[in-house]
């Protein structure tokens, strides 16, 4: 006579597939991912699904994160790079930084940027970049944090954000052009702020000398090294670059 299953071979199984779900929940997590991604960009190829993401460079991230997805070791670290690697930064681009100076995952950038960061704290870059994606998301003060602490490490794109930080407060304007001339090396943007400063003679007050010659030199550099605001401002002055 059959008495039914046996109750205790039941509770046996589940604590065995528990065990199991446990200890490979990364391992099925990452799997799970890649087969959605894998999915996802098929519908693409065949045209039965728009992009969600419309640029191109957004569409490749998606390309290189399938592509890492079964390798952790630097997966973050591609992703925090492709994804906030700031533009401004003229010192350091590579096929997986973008050149885009929004961040359109910003919560994937930032768990991405934390994640390398555990291992690698003082890396000014990166805490530059994880900046990014705080701010992107709205934690304006968190991110000053970071780039201030970044900017103390030397990094240049953040020498011009803390620059920036410092001239929201006229008392500070002297000292934030002279960070700013300290960034002018690697950063787009403060080569662009001094050579307005410099061009318009608008911040003598702060210690700005009114040089046309060497601002329109600025302004060229910057309009060079692709800021928008500097091209922008080089065509309004017919400045040839």
């Amino acid at each position: 006579m059959s008495l039914g299953p046996n109750p205790d071979r039941r509770r046996t199984v589940s604590e065995q597939i528990a065990e199991f779900l446990k200890n490979n929940v990364y391992v099925l997590g990452l799997a799970f991912y890649s087969a959605i991604i894998s999915i996802y960009s098929s519908l693409i190829s065949f045209g039965l699904m728009p992009p969600l993401i419309e640029s191109e460079t957004e569409q490749q991230f998606w390309k290189i994160v399938s592509v890492y997805t079964v390798n952790t070791e630097n997966q973050n670290e591609v992703i925090c790079n492709f994804l906030s690697t700031d533009p401004d930064d003229i010192t350091s681009r590579n096929a997986y930084e973008t050149t885009e100076r929004s961040i359109k995952l910003p919560w994937l950038a930032r768990n991405a940027c934390a994640k390398v960061l555990q291992a690698q704290p003082t890396n000014a870059k990166l805490i530059h970049q994880e900046g990014r994606a705080l701010e992107a998301e709205g934690a304006t003060e968190e991110a000053d944090e970071l780039f201030i602490r970044a900017a103390k490490l030397g990094y240049a794109p953040a020498l011009t954000r803390f620059g920036l930080i410092l001239l929201r407060s006229p008392e500070n304007c002297s000292a934030a052009f002279e960070i700013l001339q300290r960034a002018a090396s690697g950063s787009a943007e403060a080569q662009y702020r001094l050579g307005v400063a410099e061009f318009e003679g608008s911040y003598q007050n702060c210690g700005v000398a009114h040089d046309i010659a060497n601002g329109r030199a600025l302004i060229i550099s910057a309009a060079h090294n692709q800021d928008k605001n500097a091209i922008k401002i080089a065509n309004d002055y017919k400045i040839k670059y």
